[in-house]
């Protein structure tokens, strides 16, 4: 469980541990807007989404992602898997029938230790999907240390 910090007053001094408390921020941060990126049967990591960073043991981060995705052919499922080396850590699906629109997004919240690579993949049941990648639509992923276990 994590040490909260209470509330500073005048005089107080602030310890490295309280200090420690707060969040670091970003650890990584993608915006694709290069290219839309095609959405088949076989989950696959989503073009530029990779984010490595280094771990503090002792530390917890939060991983998430947002983007616009339409379904292709055949109604199904679009599924959108976060993904902390080879292990999935969160999926967000949606049934869509062919040609709606989904905003997917998707949030974990996990520790590391060390050099930790994480992607975003993407799968459709059946048919297929398009994850729109533009200026006015970017799919972003980003990775944020949020505080300490």
């Amino acid at each position: 469980m994590a040490t909260p910090n209470t509330a500073f007053t005048v005089g107080q001094v602030l310890t490295s541990q309280q200090q420690n408390n707060f969040p670091f921020g970003v650890m990584g941060y993608v915006s694709k807007v290069d290219a839309n990126f095609a959405i088949t049967t076989t989950s696959t990591t989503i073009t530029g989404s990779t984010i490595t960073f280094t771990g503090v043991a002792g530390r917890i981060y939060k991983a998430s992602f947002q983007g616009l995705s339409q379904k292709g052919t055949a109604d199904n499922i679009l599924s959108f898997k976060i993904f902390k080396g080879a292990t999935q850590i969160s999926q967000s699906s949606q049934y869509l029938v062919s040609g709606a629109y989904w905003i997917p997004n998707g949030i974990a919240v996990f520790t590391a230790t060390g050099s930790t690579s994480m992607t975003v993949q993407a799968t459709a049941d059946a048919g297929t999907g398009t994850l729109y990648c533009a200026a006015v639509n970017p799919f972003t992923f980003v990775i944020e240390d949020i505080g300490t276990t």
